[in-house]
This record gives C-alpha cells, sequence and structure tokens, in this order.
C-alpha cells in the first residue's frame, strides 16, 4: 500500500487533478466528498479519455463530472487474497485503503504483487492480462 495518499474533491477540476497526479507523480488519485469519504478514483487514463479526447475543458470539468461513485474500497485489516478478490471482481487496477471511513492509502496491482507467494501470481498476471 502507498500510506498518505493525497487526494481530490469532488468538485475539483481535471487540471487540478492532473496537476497533483504530476507532482505527486502518480497516475490516479482518490477522490473524496465533502465529508472526506473516498468517492471514486481518477486516473491519467481518465482524462485522456474522457476529458481530453472527448473535447472537454479541464479548467471546467469536475473530478466528479467523470467519474462514478461504485469504486470498491479495501480496509486496511484485509488479507492481500481480499484486495486480490475485490479488484479483481470490479476490474480495477488501484483501490483506496480505509480505515473505517478514512483514506489511509491506496493499493496498486503491483503493490500486490510485491507481497503474494506464488500461487496467486498467476491470479494477478490474469486479471492484468484480461483488463
Amino acid at each position: 500500500m502507498t500510506a498518505d495518499t493525497r487526494h481530490v474533491m469532488i468538485h475539483d477540476s481535471v487540471r487540478n487533478a492532473a496537476e497533483m497526479m504530476t507532482r505527486s507523480g502518480v497516475n490516479a488519485l482518490p477522490i473524496c466528498d465533502s465529508e472526506q469519504r473516498v468517492w471514486a478514483m481518477i486516473t491519467d487514463r481518465d482524462i485522456v479519455i474522457k476529458v481530453l479526447g472527448a473535447g472537454k475543458d479541464p479548467d471546467t470539468t469536475t473530478v466528479g463530472d467523470i467519474t462514478t461513485s461504485d469504486t470498491p474500497l479495501i480496509l486496511v485489516t484485509d488479507e492481500v487474497s481480499m484486495a486480490l478478490q475485490v479488484m479483481n471482481t470490479h476490474h480495477v487496477r488501484r483501490a483506496a485503503v480505509m480505515d473505517g471511513h478514512r483514506l489511509v492509502g491506496t493499493v496498486s496491482h503491483a503493490d500486490l504483487a510485491r507481497v503474494l507467494p506464488d500461487p496467486h501470481l498467476g491470479e494477478l498476471l490474469h486479471a492484468l492480462s484480461t483488463d
């Protein structure tokens, strides 16, 4: 897991999210609502396809305009195998990690690959090749 994850707010502009990704050296950010709950994730791919590719203005388009709230969440107490199962079921490559209602980090397939025992690596590789 990557701890101390930066996030954007649901009404932030896509440009703000892209600039934060650039400064932080990441390709995805959690999106929080006004009560600091994780609402969704935004990726660099979302920005390219849903904003730039669609001819939208990144200064006036909000991150909430281009994402949906069906983002799976991983609990900090979940086993690695559970995190993999959740991410594969929802066909996502990264997920927010929560401690109760508090965002504590993000986890990616790459994070899981570093700690999975050999039998689970095949499952991970299959998930990566079918996305």
